[in-house]
């Protein structure tokens, strides 16, 4: 399913894709196959064209001026949308990336820029998850363009950033966690002191907040979310007391209309989140008991 048309501009869909990165990120890091409902396929390929429309002269899609911030999800979500109806092919995905260009340059040219500069963990990790997962690259030797004398290898770029506490970069919990998670995924484990670090910021209503501070109540569904999966990733089950607590604070949330508020406002990141956690844990998400 192509999505490289440019003309729709329309604020709508900043929404819609950015539950589609939520939703999908983890299938597509656990190589699960899965086809999408015919039902959304004229609505994700909208968005998609959307997206795509964003595409900016050196073939990222960073608006933010945040470099990193938004190319790797962008690919993730156009990688997936590539796949509507069938199941997840890594190459068919890679290769619908390659082509998404303007002035020959692609997604890919960007973040193979982004990576030659002196990253951070964060930055590293978010391309393990959301760039070499979802398109079968190799994170040790990652080189997409191929266009420099040395490949940079971001699982090092990880490891060599991590802190004694077991963080991954100073006052950004959510940065750590994503490495954390990225490190689990590539090398089937994370360092000891790393998953202390994590649980050590669950607050006494069994949410995780961006700052990784106990002592902050009703941290939300986004952290708390990716923090389960984390767990679940690392081998937790539902016996671990922190995954239990986390699981609770989320069922709390739930509105009856399914949506997942973040700061009072019915939001499709943290009702994405939350869906995504508790279908990493095996839970029946449309169950609240």
């Amino acid at each position: 399913m192509k999505v490289l048309s440019r003309g729709i501009s329309t604020q709508y869909f900043v929404k819609q894709l950015i539950a589609i990165i939520l939703v999908t990120t983890l299938i597509l890091m656990l190589s699960i196959s899965y086809a999408y409902p015919s039902s959304h396929e004229a609505e994700l390929t909208r968005a998609g064209q959307w997206l795509v429309a964003q595409q900016q002269s050196d073939g990222g899609f960073e608006l933010s001026g945040y470099p990193g911030f938004e190319t790797p999800d962008a690919i993730s979500a156009l990688a997936s949308i590539s796949q509507l109806g069938k199941n997840y092919n890594k190459l068919e995905a890679l290769d619908e990336i390659k082509n998404i260009k303007i002035g020959g340059l692609s997604p890919l040219d960007y973040v193979d820029d982004l990576v030659d500069t002196n990253i951070s963990a964060g930055t590293a990790a978010k391309i393990i998850l959301n760039v070499v997962i979802p398109l079968g690259l190799d994170p040790y030797d990652f080189d997409p363009s191929n266009d420099s004398p040395n490949a940079v290898n971001l699982v090092e770029a990880i490891h060599g950033a991590q802190l004694p506490d077991g963080s991954y970069g100073v006052g950004v919990f959510n940065a750590s966690l994503s490495a954390s998670l990225a490190l689990v995924l590539v090398e089937g484990n994370v360092p000891a002191q790393s998953k202390s670090y994590i649980l050590s910021g669950q607050a006494t209503d069994g949410s995780f907040n961006y700052a990784g501070d106990p002592t902050l109540q009703d941290g939300g569904a986004d952290t708390t979310g990716l923090t389960i999966e984390f767990l679940v990733a690392s081998g937790d089950n539902l016996e671990n007391p922190a995954m239990i607590r986390a699981i609770q604070y989320l069922a709390l949330l739930i509105n009856d209309d399914g949506s997942i508020p973040n700061f009072g406002t019915k939001d499709p990141n943290s009702t994405a989140a939350t869906l995504r956690a508790l279908n990493a844990t095996g839970l029946d998400s449309t169950q609240r008991q």
